[in-house]
């Protein structure tokens, strides 16, 4: 049955309009119609007037653990959820199909009052939506629709426990190889190789080279991704510019100069900016370039501690701000990028190397490499709160999310060690192999495996 108007008439008591009882006729069979169709709130599909099916990219992970554990509205939510869609290693959720009839909002939260809204999407016609947000593992959200109806869950993207193992070892790299970058707009990794001048881009699905591109000169080291440009930034530290590729053809765009000896970068969100360590000699060791993406060009230069070093993970968002690890004056420079000075300076271990940021605990991890200990510092403080003493001639270091589990590299021993960050003990050691030199890369999230480098052996090998 199609919607019953009333007539009211032209104007006021004219004789025109529907008498009393036909005008509440009209209004009882547009009730009784629209309770038929929501089924006194038992169908989530008749509910919102649209048809929702949840898609799967992949098979990773498994399904999403509901905390009231009601089926009810499986064609909803309930089914198997998607991979972690970005850089910042969290899981997203994918409508596909959606039709539209009444302006529904979807919503997610932090909390059931809604006051911390992560989520706030007006779906639109035609009938194709795809909403992907940002979810720390393991933590409580909340879902609604609001609308016709009102609909309302709570969910959960639950942590998994598995033991570290070797899943299979990527050969045919170049010489030299670094940790890599991963890039989701391909889901591809892209890794430089030191002494070979080049980049080599992996299909981290079949864990097989798709792309090497050459002339990288010289001496390519760690990347970042800049996603508002859809480019991989590779600092040359043989030539004191960076490079960089364009994802959408896999060649070699921008030379951009910067200081002597770059040998990492770091893209920071909040401003848009990427981040060069300059690691040479005298003055020239003691600072990092700041380069607008949009333009390839540097804004400004900072001047920091003795031999700079930055990884894609030293960015903190809670802080918003950039922890740059000196390695010759072991101690961090903190850097506000909103004004682009340091505003904290924070002594560490000997020999500072690379730090990750670790989102559930909210704190920096640094990697002194000849202290063989890791400094933890509040970000809200710039304090070091614990300091681990236990380790070897550590260096590269990573956080694995869905495990949650920090994966710290040695070189020099040829081992990983993965540690607990809450109780900070550490889960287990592993050998990578004699003469290897493993370098611990990037958390790949498309396919929830930990890469190591091993630029002595040219290989990659692939944790679970």
């Amino acid at each position: 049955m199609s919607r019953q108007h009333i007539n009211i008439g032209t104007v006021a008591n004219d004789g025109t309009g529907d008498t009393v009882r036909t005008a509440f006729t009209k209004v009882n069979s547009n009730f009784s119609e629209l309770y038929l169709e929501t089924g006194t709130g038992q169908a989530s599909s008749l509910i919102f007037g649209w048809p929702i099916t949840p898609a799967s990219i992949g098979t990773f992970p498994t399904a999403v653990g509901y905390l009231d554990g009601s089926p009810i509205y499986s064609d909803f939510v309930y089914a198997t959820v998607t991979q972690p869609t970005n850089q910042t290693f969290r899981r997203g959720f994918h409508f596909t199909d959606v039709t539209d009839t009444y302006g529904q909002v979807l919503q997610v939260a932090e909390d059931s009052g809604f006051t911390k809204i992560l989520v706030d999407y007006r779906v639109g016609t035609p009938a194709r939506l795809i909403t992907r947000a940002k979810f720390d593992y393991d933590t409580v959200y909340y879902l609604r629709i609001v609308g016709r109806g009102s609909y309302m869950r709570q969910f959960r993207f639950p942590l998994t426990v598995r033991t570290p193992a070797l899943q299979t070892t990527i050969t045919g790299f170049n010489s030299g190889v670094r940790p890599g970058v991963y890039v989701p707009t391909n889901q591809h990794v892209y890794c430089a190789n030191q002494t070979a001048n080049t980049v080599q881009i992996v299909n981290p699905a079949t864990n097989t080279i798709a792309v090497t591109v050459t002339g990288v000169t010289t001496t390519p080291n760690d990347p970042c991704y800049a996603p508002t440009v859809d480019k991989i930034f590779f600092p040359c530290q043989g030539s004191s510019n960076v490079r960089t590729i364009a994802q959408s053809t896999n060649t070699l765009v921008d030379n951009i100069t910067v200081g002597s000896t770059p040998v990492g970068c770091c893209y920071v969100p909040s401003v848009d900016r990427v981040y060069v360590a300059n690691n040479g000699a005298a003055g020239a060791g003691t600072t990092v370039s700041v380069i607008n993406p949009a333009t390839a060009s540097v804004v400004t230069t900072i001047t920091v501690g003795t031999g700079p070093r930055l990884n894609q993970s030293a960015y903190c968002p809670t802080s918003d701000r950039l922890f740059v690890t000196n390695q010759t004056s072991d101690n961090v420079s903190v850097i506000n990028p909103n004004t682009n000075t340091v505003v904290a300076t924070v002594t560490v271990g000997d020999t500072p190397v690379y730090c990750c940021y670790h989102p559930p605990t909210d704190r920096v991890w640094v990697a002194n490499n000849v202290a063989g200990t890791i400094s933890i510092i509040d970000p809200a403080t710039n304090v070091v709160t614990n300091t681990l003493t236990t380790l070897a001639a550590i260096n590269f270091i990573c956080w694995m999310p869905t495990t949650n589990q920090i994966w710290v590299s040695d070189g020099t021993n040829n081992q990983v060690r993965v540690i607990d960050p809450v109780t900070l003990a550490t889960v287990t050691t592993i050998s990578t192999g004699a003469a290897t030199g493993p370098r611990v890369s990037p958390y790949v999230p498309n396919v929830d495996r930990m890469w190591v480098a091993c630029a002595t052996s040219n290989t990659m090998q692939v944790y679970q």
